[in-house]
């Protein structure tokens, strides 16, 4: 699978609607590849994540197994597909789940990119809280403002959504629709992301929609659905500044 050694570089122009904003914005509000440790881990040489940890990929297909992590003495770790998150009409994200929790103490080189780990004595063995969605709005600016290149960019759309930043997440699963009963019977998430907000289709500004929104925690457990919103639509504003594009995330 060689795609698999492009993932860094794929997760940098990652897309949840594939629309036409800034490569660097979409990787810097995106999960991206590797062991799902704690939310700051691209600030940091070396994470730490439960025994329990679960890891993203990237890609138009995914195998069963994958060899994920290799830890101090060479030995492969490998992890199970669970589950397929789709997020474009030809691109997924891959969940891949441990059969048992590795050991505590030890540290691990992710074979899918972003910083090498450790692992601590905690086992997240349940689902977490479902988080609190105040209210959504959506933003568009038809600057340029916080484009790494200021020719890339032409409008920008974003979804923001007020709900507390939980400690648990390590991303939100966010379900769209027409509807509130098409937001509750959603089984997959329209889009993910790493933080109260994320870049969408600027059609999302049209017509009445409906959002909730799920925690993923750093073991791959989702949430139960948040309550579902209406989203507003203020018209024009500026959208969030994107993050400096001096790191990757992962």
């Amino acid at each position: 699978m060689r795609w698999l050694a492009c993932l860094g570089v794929l997760a940098a122009f990652l897309h949840l609607s594939l629309v036409e904003a800034h490569a660097c914005t979409m990787g810097s509000t995106i999960p991206s590849p590797g062991a799902l440790a704690n939310p700051q881990r691209e600030l940091l040489d070396t994470a730490v994540s439960p025994r329990n940890v679960a890891f993203l990929a990237y890609g138009p297909e995914a195998a069963a197994t994958l060899d994920v992590a290799r830890a101090a003495d060479g030995t492969i770790v490998q992890a199970r597909l669970s589950r397929r998150l789709p997020i474009g009409p030809t691109h997924s994200i891959f969940l891949y789940t441990l059969d048992a929790p590795l050991p505590a103490g030890a540290r691990f080189v992710s074979l899918l990119g972003g910083p090498a780990f450790e692992t601590e004595a905690e086992v997240l063995d349940s689902a977490p809280l479902p988080t609190e969605l105040r209210a959504a709005e959506v933003r568009h600016s038809e600057g340029n403002d916080g484009c790494l290149r200021r020719d890339s960019c032409g409008s920008i759309t974003t979804l923001d959504l007020d709900h507390p930043e939980e400690s648990s997440a390590a991303f939100y699963g966010v379900y769209y629709g027409d509807s509130p009963e098409e937001v509750a019977e959603a089984t997959e998430p329209t889009a993910l992301a790493l933080s109260s907000y994320l870049f969408v289709d600027e059609a999302l500004r049209r017509g009445d929609r409906f959002v909730a929104v799920t925690v993923f925690d750093r073991a791959g457990h989702e949430s139960a659905k948040s309550q579902t919103v209406r989203i507003a639509n203020e018209g024009a504003a500026r959208p969030h500044a994107p993050p400096a594009c001096s790191r990757a995330t992962g």
